[in-house]
């Protein structure tokens, strides 16, 4: 008995388990704080993964929402259909500021992170995906200098394209 639940506990772990390269979004969302939101989805098109940094790394503020985008992370990794509840549960939750994306709007980071959530899915279904409506960048490693996510390759080297910070 204890051998069979290890074998279904191991296929399940495996059936689980995400590509290392896989296709994902990031929302750029401007507010009281400026915050990034970034949800990927596995080679079957679900929603797998959501991380979000607010502000400056190392900030309380920060530690929470990265917080809140693992648990998620961690809930949709063991089946993406959390997806809808996740959302449900986010949506509506308001800290009395104001939270913008393209035309995505939110009164709280987590409402915002629930809009993000859904308009990923319904744009990786290829629902309602006019371009102007949200502005999605690709965006580089989070700079140790200015807390800003636009550390990118330069030849050897790796430099911020906002502060100047480089690793040469």
């Amino acid at each position: 008995m204890v051998k069979d639940e290890t074998k279904s506990r191991e296929v399940l772990d495996k059936k689980n388990e995400l590509k290392n390269v896989r296709e994902a979004y990031v929302y750029e969302v401007k507010g009281t704080v400026k915050a990034y939101i970034t949800v990927s989805f596995d080679e079957e098109g679900n929603l797998r993964e959501v991380f979000v940094n607010v502000g400056k790394a190392g900030t309380t503020l920060n530690s929470m929402f990265q917080a809140i985008g693992r648990i998620i992370s961690v809930g949709l990794r063991h089946d993406a259909r959390l997806a809808k509840k996740f959302i449900k549960t986010l949506k509506g939750i308001e800290m009395g500021e104001f939270y913008r994306c393209g035309e995505l709007r939110a009164k709280g980071l987590p409402d915002m992170i629930a809009k993000v959530m859904e308009d990923a899915i319904k744009r990786k279904k290829g629902e309602d995906c006019d371009e102007k409506r949200v502005e999605i960048r690709k965006i580089g490693d989070l700079c140790p200098q200015c807390g800003e996510l636009s550390v990118v390759r330069e030849g050897n080297c790796m430099s911020c394209e906002k502060c100047g910070f480089t690793t040469c």
